[in-house]
């Protein structure tokens, strides 16, 4: 969703993504990458789109689908990118392992190593003075942004997928393969875990009050749980399938 909660930003195989109006009528196209799109962010105050995908490039856009301005330093597919709180700064990670950390003329400020395999999400705090990676080693990761690894968050079995802070940047979740849901504090230290789930789980955000965790899995569900791990209610919005995806709307 845009930050004012009136459009929708969609990627896919075909290599082109896509702006939607609430009513499903389509707005934008941005054609120009070479292969599939795998994400797409908002800035800030929602004029710039940022996608990213197995072109190794990511690219800028205005919403009238006009080419800004193109970043190149990966050397696989990007499967991330997250805008800073201001909109100064794009950070992306991917199947190489890194994350890189841009301003928007393309200049990349810093460099973060050190996870072992494919990266599947990077993402800044509210007030874009952390970051936070997860990928396919199982585990996440709490940075600052000069590269310096402030924590580490272990004890998913297999791939995480997706890390998510709440609002005061007081917690931080974490999803994946083994079909669970993490709630943690900023030492590393778990302090929920969510079971329930019957597949893979690819995304986990947090209420707009923060209060709650909310998952999306292969499983066709869609999860509510408290933070010591209850799940409250749940959603089935599908068959079973690969990656299902959830985007918080501004009035949660």
């Amino acid at each position: 969703f845009s930050p004012d909660g009136s459009l929708l930003a969609t990627v896919g195989e075909d290599g082109i993504a896509r702006l939607w109006d609430l009513k499903e009528n389509q707005i934008e196209e941005f054609t120009g990458h070479n292969g599939r799109v795998s994400r797409v962010s908002f800035n800030s105050d929602g004029s710039l789109l940022a996608t990213v995908g197995e072109d190794k490039t990511t690219r800028l856009w205005d919403l009238k689908g006009k080419y800004i301005t193109q970043f190149a330093g990966h050397t696989g597919c990007i499967n991330s990118v997250s805008f800073n709180h201001d909109g100064s700064q794009v950070a992306t990670a991917g199947e190489d392992g890194n994350v890189f950390l841009w301003n928007l003329e393309g200049k990349c400020y810093t460099q973060f190593t050190g996870h072992q395999g494919q990266l599947y999400s990077v993402i800044f705090n509210h007030d874009g003075s952390w970051l936070a990676t997860a990928g396919e080693n199982g585990t996440a990761r709490l940075w600052d942004l000069k590269g310096n690894l402030k924590a580490e968050f272990t004890g998913h079995q297999g791939k995480i997928y997706c890390v998510s802070f709440n609002y005061d940047s007081s917690r931080l979740a974490t999803a994946g393969e083994n079909s669970t849901a993490c709630l943690w504090d900023l030492k590393g230290n778990q302090l929920a875990l969510c079971e329930g789930h019957q597949r893979e789980v690819w995304r986990v955000c947090f209420s707009r009050d923060g209060q709650q965790l909310i998952t999306s899995s292969d499983d066709g569900t869609i999860r509510f749980w408290d933070l010591k791990g209850k799940e409250l209610s749940q959603l089935r919005v599908g068959g079973l399938g690969h990656g299902l995806y959830i985007s918080l709307h501004k009035d949660g």
